[in-house]
Parts: C-alpha cells; structure tokens; sequence
C-alpha cells in the first residue's frame, strides 16, 4: 500500500477520494483557500465559495465587503461589520467632502462629510504611529462638532485593534438630513498598513485633481490627447484626427447644458470629461452622454473615477435624470471604469463599427442620477 501524501500545510494525509478531498498544489482543496485566500499573501480578496472553510469556521453568512464604488472599505474581524469611504471634493482650502458608508449589524447609512485639511493629516500621522507601535489610537473628526467621529483604536492589548465610529443628527446624503448612529467593531491588526496607504493615497489624488471648463486656450492639449486615442485605439471610432473647429463643437464650447472639462493633475492637463448631448429631440432633455479621455500616462491613477463624479455633479445641476455613455465592446478598461461607478449595462450593439481591419461591437452603459423625479 502506498504511504499516503500529505498536505504541506496541515501536515495530515491526503485520501485521493474525490468525495471527501482534492490535491491542489500539495495540500488539501480547504487548505488552499486558507493559505491563498485568507492570510497575508493575498488578504484583500474573499473567497466567495460557499465551501470556503472561512465561512465554516465563523459559521456565518459573509457579508458583501467588496464594492468597486468604494475604493477604501474598513472591515471587521469577522468580516460582519464593514465602513466604507471614498473622497467626493477638495476645495481651494484644502478641505475635504468624503462620504461614509456603515454596514454593521443592522446600521445601513451613508452621510456626506467635511473634513479639515489639518485633521485628515493629523489622522493619517496617527494611523502611522499606531501601526508601528501598536499602541494609542488615530481620530478623525468632521468639521462640524458632532457630526463624525472615526477612532481607530488599540485595546486590552498591543494586538487587539478596533474601530469605533459616531456620526451625528447633521450628517446629510445628498442633501437629505440623516440621523445619529454610533459603534465600533475589532479589525485585523495586519490591515493597519494597507487602510493607512489606502485613505492617504484616496485623499492624495483627489488633492492633486482640479476641473476647469474647457476654453479655447484648452483645445491645443485637448486636440493632442484625442488624436492619441484616433490613431491608437479603438476607444473612438473616428478614423480621421478632427481639425481644432470640429474639436470646438465636440467639446460643446458654445452649448449652454452641455459642456466639457479640462482635467488638472496639479498644474498640467492631464485629460478631459466631456458631457454631450444624447439625442436632438426634446423628450431627450434631461439625459446627457459622457466620455472621458485621460493620457495614456495618466490612466489607472483613480482620476477617471473622480471625473465621472465632477460631470455627474454637474449634470445635476442642470438638471439632468440620465447619463450614459457608449463604449467600444473591445474597450474593457473604460466598460471597468463606468461598472465600478455605479453605470449598468442596458444595450449591446453587434459589430456595428469598423476600424483597424475588425469588426468592432458597441455597448452602452447608463446611470440613473435622481429617482425622485
């Protein structure tokens, strides 16, 4: 009889019965998941299998952790509990207008907060201290006494790290009033690093990023950044770089409603956003199309998603219900970009282009901006 394998990481034998076990990669099917999914080698991706030994050992439930809207999610231990936030505004002062998301045991909120620019660094400082020493606690408040309160905090130990959280009656979602919650969950002490780099870097960028209405001195930079993805890309279906007049009518210089952003990164253009009409008729009105166009050197930076938010702000206030955007099917990068800020799927048009020789499909995205009216 043969001696039987054992598992590189449990140390126990390996039965080859497909009914009770697997050989992956010299340990069991279970052990696996918990080496690849569940340690520090890859701690950001759950496992959603539903024999996924995680959640036998909890013997709960998982919760949804993971939102692409939301690029800085906080969760607990047991992954029940999770605060979200991501960055909605820096203004000239340096402030900061970030939503919060809660989603812990029965609290479901969300509030729109400012930050001062001295607290966001004087908690990120603290951030750092307390995962170098374990010790101490980081807190960031809101401009507004009462209105929030995030502690991240060490307790009855140097291993043991939590988050406590209070947001008050003046916290407002879309300019509409919330009310108080309060609470708190433990958190992964392993984590601290990766939560402190991911607020920083969320607040960073938003820093650097500014918008400014496209005026003529904006066409050259803009033309440059367009004929890149002419020439390129399948990401338009211009064949032919358009002449600076063609440019000005594109971005809807002259248009009342819709209009297009330059984007800075601090004092350079970086790429622009552009809000166009979507059909001539009336009935048409309040819907408006939306494209973004970044340079090359500038994409995967998180600037995209900021531009989705400044045009749909804009949109907003003119009034608009709908955007949506039309997209190479060969366009994946920008198809991620549109899901990940809240755009769904809602026509798929079959080679209906061509352009470098292949047929080319077309899908459209779209995304609800007001349900009230």
């Amino acid at each position: 009889m043969h001696d039987p394998k054992i598992c590189i990481r449990c140390g126990t034998p390996v039965r080859l019965s497909k009914e009770k076990y697997e050989l992956y990669d010299r340990m069991h099917w279970i052990c696996y998941h918990l080496e690849f999914e569940h340690s520090d080698y890859d701690p950001d991706e759950p496992c959603d299998h539903p024999n996924c030994p995680w959640n036998r050992i909890h013997a709960t439930k998982k919760m949804k952790i993971w939102d692409p809207l939301w690029p800085t999610t906080i969760y607990s231990e047991d992954r029940r509990s999770v605060l979200r936030v991501k960055v909605l505004e820096v203004n000239a002062l340096g402030n900061t207008q970030i939503r919060v998301e809660v989603d812990d045991r029965g609290i479901n909120k969300q509030f729109d907060l400012w930050i001062k620019d001295e607290a966001w660094i004087t908690f990120n400082a603290a951030l750092l201290q307390l995962e170098e020493s374990g010790e101490g606690e980081a807190l960031l408040q809101g401009m507004d006494p009462g209105d929030l309160e995030i502690r991240i905090e060490a307790y009855d130990s140097v291993s043991s790290i939590r988050l406590k959280y209070s947001l008050g009656n003046n916290a407002w979602i879309e300019g509409k009033p919330g009310f108080a919650v309060s609470g708190g969950f433990p958190l992964d002490p392993t984590r601290l690093t990766q939560i402190r780099k991911s607020l920083a870097k969320l607040r960073q960028i938003a820093s650097n990023v500014t918008f400014q209405r496209i005026e003529e001195q904006h066409l050259p930079a803009i033309l440059d950044i367009y004929q890149y993805y002419v020439l390129n890309t399948t990401a338009t279906f211009h064949t032919v770089v358009p002449t600076l007049d063609e440019m000005r009518v594109m971005v809807g210089m002259e248009h009342p409603v819709y209009r297009s952003f330059a984007i800075y990164d601090e004092y350079q253009i970086c790429g622009y956003v552009v809000l166009d009409q979507h059909k001539k008729r009336e009935a048409y009105d309040g819907t408006g199309e939306v494209s973004v166009y970044l340079r090359p050197d500038f994409v995967g930076k998180s600037i995209g998603g900021l531009a989705l938010q400044h045009i749909e702000g804009y949109a907003r206030e003119k009034g608009l219900h709908v955007l949506v955007a039309t997209i190479s099917g060969k366009n994946t990068r920008s198809i991620r970009l549109f899901e990940r800020n809240g755009y769904t799927k809602c026509a798929h048009y079959k080679e209906v282009g061509v352009k470098f020789g292949q047929y080319l499909d077309v899908v459209a995205y779209q995304k609800i901006l007001d349900n009230n009216n």
